[in-house]
């Protein structure tokens, strides 16, 4: 299990709550590159966020230009949950249009992330 922080775009992960607190980031994600595609309104509250290329028919991954993870973040509460959901679609947007609303706005509340999955391009390297 991992910690993270939305900041502007974005998104620094920490392995504890003491790295939080000390502000020790394990690695940083930038969510314009990425699209709010799925989300779960009840438990587990949980909210998909996909690279922009895999989210549209007409975006292609380009090796070292765009991310290649997906993102599936959970919140313990609804009202957590409702929050993070605002802030990720106020950075990302939805769909796959490659288009953002560019809000700077960031959510400083630490949230756990309980799952990363691999695209298909990863998955590919595997089989």
């Amino acid at each position: 299990r991992r910690y993270f922080i939305l900041r502007g775009t974005q998104l620094h992960f920490f392995k504890s709550l003491d790295d939080v607190v000390l502000f020790n980031t394990t690695r940083v994600v930038d969510l314009s590159q990425y699209v709010v595609q799925s989300f779960h309104e009840v438990e587990p509250f949980t909210l998909a966020l996909v690279p922009k290329w895999a989210a549209s028919s007409t975006l292609t991954p380009v090796s070292g230009r765009v991310p290649s993870l997906s993102w599936y973040l959970r919140a313990d509460t609804s009202s957590s949950f409702n929050v993070w959901f605002r802030s990720c679609l106020a950075v990302c947007g939805t769909g796959g249009d490659g288009e953002s609303s560019g809000s700077e706005e960031g959510n400083e509340e630490v949230v756990e992330v309980v799952q990363q999955e691999e695209t298909a391009e990863k998955k590919g390297k595997q089989e």
